[in-house]
């Protein structure tokens, strides 16, 4: 059986989790893989891969140059490896749906293996992606993954040196480097979303990633009513509660109102060191997004 895969990436917390669950209730999409597929693409352990595809290629320079592949790596032997595990998926969709973070530097590599595939790259303004990575390094109930090695996520090139006591520009030079590398495989990204614009338009982002999935015009009926962006925490705080782990246990992607502060909005200090990090970047990215 025939499956086209639709490859969402993006850094965490930029709405990728909000866009793969939206198009799995559609029922015309399925994800067969296990949270966000690491086992199929061998990000074992999550943060320090050693398993085969990925681990195997992330080991060959200790690490180095984080979880980026490049389009030499996309060999006979891992595409004969990922597409035996393809064929043991049980599924009757015809569409595939993974969301993995790890790709959003790899993007000549996954083009490489699967050129059929529909990648989308989910990319959200600086300030407030920032906000919320910078909430994985404050030890918390359901934080989940805790940092490795004083990183937290997707490791761009040259990672080492971006590690700092100071998390906030930790995680900008990390949102920099990963949507940077992005624009640079630009021509690899089939469809570039913005989270705003997932927020706002829900139902027609929705229905342009089924007809670009299908090729085709898909008659489904949908009803997603606009959602509430979040991109004003970073000015007011909010719980450190993942929205992801909220949804999980509201089933609902509306978050309610009037919730706890417990992570502190960023200082006028704080979104000036952004800002000076992330500025040419974030241009660029509000660009291909418009």
């Amino acid at each position: 059986m025939d499956r086209r895969l639709i490859l969402i990436v993006g850094v965490q917390k930029s709405g990728t989790s909000l866009l793969f669950r939206m198009l799995q209730e559609t029922g015309l999409v399925t994800n067969p893989f296990q949270n966000e597929g690491h086992e199929f693409w061998g990000n074992i352990p999550h943060f320090s891969p050693s398993e085969f595809p990925a681990g195997t290629i992330y080991q060959q320079t200790g690490g180095e140059m984080g979880h980026e592949i490049g389009a030499g790596d996309a060999t006979e032997e891992v595409l004969r490896d990922l597409t035996g595990k393809l064929s043991k998926v049980e599924t009757d969709s015809p569409v595939i749906a993974n969301k993995n973070p790890y790709n959003s530097v790899r993007l000549p590599w996954l083009k490489g293996l699967f050129p059929d595939s529909l990648v989308i790259a989910v990319t959200r303004n600086a300030a407030p992606n920032i906000f919320s990575l910078t909430k994985k390094y404050i030890p918390h109930k359901g934080r989940g993954k805790e940092p490795d090695d004083g990183w937290w996520g997707v490791k761009p090139k040259g990672w080492r040196k971006m590690v700092s006591e100071d998390k906030t520009v930790q995680s900008a030079k990390q949102w920099e480097a990963v949507n940077r590398k992005i624009l640079e495989d630009r021509e690899h990204v089939d469809m570039f979303l913005s989270y705003r614009r997932l927020c706002e338009e829900p139902e027609a982002v929705v229905r342009e990633v089924l007809d670009a999935a299908y090729r085709k015009q898909v008659e489904v009926e949908l009803h997603i009513p606009p959602l509430t962006c979040l991109d004003s925490e970073f000015t007011r705080g909010s719980q450190l509660k993942s929205k992801n782990r909220l949804y999980k246990k509201l089933g609902s992607f509306e978050i309610p109102e009037g919730e706890k502060v417990e992570h502190r909005p960023f200082t006028d200090e704080q979104l000036e060191k952004i800002e000076s990090i992330c500025r040419e970047t974030e241009a660029s990215i509000m660009e291909a997004t418009s």
